[in-house]
């Protein structure tokens, strides 16, 4: 699946080790299908991924490239 998101992106075989700083993994969201906002997951991750780009860089001092979401199809269906 990194191997996919590599190429993806379109890192060489040597770029993913070097680039991996930029990579973030956003382990963990669930929006419940009983809350009647529309759009509701989307603005968070929107708002999420702003703060994001900013702490990042003020705490590490590099900007996120990438921001990946790992979906378990088996048990979720990956749609916000």
């Amino acid at each position: 699946m990194v191997r996919v998101r590599d190429q993806g992106i379109g890192w060489s075989r040597p770029q993913p080790g070097a680039r991996r700083k930029f990579v973030v993994n956003h382990a963990r969201f669930l929006m419940l299908p009983d809350v009647p906002l529309p759009n509701l997951a989307s603005q968070t991750l929107a708002q999420t991924m702003q703060r994001l780009r900013q702490d990042w860089t003020t705490v590490y001092g590099h900007p996120v490239l990438v921001a990946e979401t790992f979906v378990d199809p088996t048990r979720f269906a990956g749609t916000s």
